[in-house]
């Protein structure tokens, strides 16, 4: 079976807020869903995952963040980036690439 992910926005404050979060879940039951009064969410991560290492729905709020993080891993541009292939520095200052300073109103043109 998935992997149920609560996360809290908040933590309860009180004894009031924590019957509040436990009323909230129950009513959810086995379903995803929103917490109420701001609590948080509950999804589910596919077992795979988690089984495979992949705990990224635990620390995403969002389960399609969760989703997006999980595929970085995978995508061939981002490994090119990783593997060093990235943009490489340059060796010319800014100046000498044609940049110059703009000076603002509020600091005197220094």
């Amino acid at each position: 079976p998935p992997t149920r992910i609560i996360s809290l926005d908040r933590l309860p404050r009180d004894a009031a807020d924590t019957d509040t979060l436990f009323a909230s879940l129950t009513a959810l039951g086995e379903e995803p869903g929103i917490l109420a009064d701001g609590l948080g969410e509950v999804s589910y991560s596919p077992a795979e995952q988690i089984r495979a290492g992949d705990y990224s729905a635990a620390v995403w709020r969002s389960p399609e963040l969760a989703t997006a993080a999980a595929s970085f891993g995978t995508d061939p541009a981002l490994a090119a980036l990783a593997g060093g292939g990235g943009v490489p520095p340059t060796q010319r200052t800014l100046s000498q690439a044609g940049y110059r300073r703009i000076p603002y109103a509020d600091d005197g043109g220094r």
